[in-house]
């Protein structure tokens, strides 16, 4: 660019002098006298001074100007990831739910047993009867078998209560998780977004 306008001013002539150019005007103000090396020296101090302005302007423009940032991730790929995040996280939504029912039909199950267990207390001093032989009642023995077939369930509803429990607290940790993910993810994207629009 400095070439181009100092080539143009010594072609075109020196703004100051009409129907001049700075070629013509040079030899007017280096006059050659007894010291020819004068003159030199004059262009060579001018000639360096242009020169290192041109570098200066060359560093400028060239070597200590700062790029923006290029992303590896363009705007629709963030969407997607967004969009497989929520999509991944009303899935998790929905299998918690179904936990939930699952848990609230256990707790139903367990208080159920836990009604029978008042019958099983009964059924245990019919049992202590029964092995002293005092119960030869063929109704009485039903009864009895049924009590413990329904303490029998209580026990598994009960385990399974105890797995339901500790399956929905691992799953709630995992939403936690994720919810986490998804916030840090879209403070990111939005962090991502402000520096591609500047």
């Amino acid at each position: 660019m400095v070439q181009k306008l100092f080539f143009c001013i010594l072609l075109l002539g020196y703004p100051g002098y009409p129907n001049t150019n700075l070629v013509h005007i040079l030899a007017g103000h280096f006059p050659f006298g007894s010291r020819v090396f004068g003159i030199l020296w004059k262009l060579t101090i001018i000639t360096a001074t242009l020169a290192i302005c041109a570098c200066l302007v060359y560093l400028w423009r060239v070597v200590l100007a700062l790029e923006p940032q290029v992303y590896q991730v363009n705007l629709q790929q963030i969407t997607e990831k967004i969009n497989t995040v929520k999509k991944e996280n009303r899935e998790l939504a929905e299998a918690i739910s179904i936990w939930e029912l699952k848990i609230n039909e256990s707790k139903i199950r367990l208080q159920e047993a836990e009604r029978s267990n008042i019958h099983s207390a009964e059924a245990l001093k019919l049992k202590s009867q029964d092995a002293n032989g005092q119960f030869e009642d063929p109704e009485l023995r039903a009864v009895m078998s049924n009590n413990c077939e329904l303490e029998e369930s209580k026990k598994a509803l009960e385990d399974k209560c105890n797995a339901l429990r500790t399956a929905k607290a691992a799953k709630e940790a995992k939403v936690r998780q994720l919810k986490e993910k998804v916030v840090i993810l879209e403070e990111f994207y939005e962090e991502r977004k402000v520096a591609i629009e500047k």
